[in-house]
């Protein structure tokens, strides 16, 4: 069995605003305390923070216009940007073991199979 890769797509193509503020507090809370990321407590802290500001913006939204549009863009690439450098880490420390990258909240590429049947 094959080293897991940490997936690092937090793109729109793969999470909507809300899914991607989903994902954010799930990182979050299982980083927080997780004996396996001792080192990335600080990181959890950070990611809980860009998803309530991106969770902010996403329920003003109703009443928005094109600044709070464009100010809930921008708390988007910023939370895909700590959750990629953080998923990184993460792909570091676990060396590949899927259960400690799935401990983490992160979510893992799908395999490709090794034996091929013709």
């Amino acid at each position: 069995m094959g080293k897991s890769k940490v997936s690092v797509d937090f793109s729109t193509h793969n999470f909507t605003d809300k899914e991607l503020a989903v994902q954010g507090q799930t990182v979050s809370d299982n980083l927080t305390d997780n004996s396996n990321f001792p080192t990335l407590k600080e990181a959890a802290t950070e990611i809980k923070s860009a998803s309530d500001i991106l969770n902010g913006y996403l329920a003003s939204m109703a009443t928005g216009n094109k600044q709070v549009t464009a100010e809930k863009k921008q708390a988007r690439t910023n939370l895909e940007d700590i959750l990629r450098a953080t998923a990184l880490k993460v792909q570091d420390i676990s060396e590949g073991d899927e259960i400690k990258i799935l401990s983490s909240g992160f979510l893992t590429n799908k395999k490709k199979d090794s034996c091929r049947h013709a």
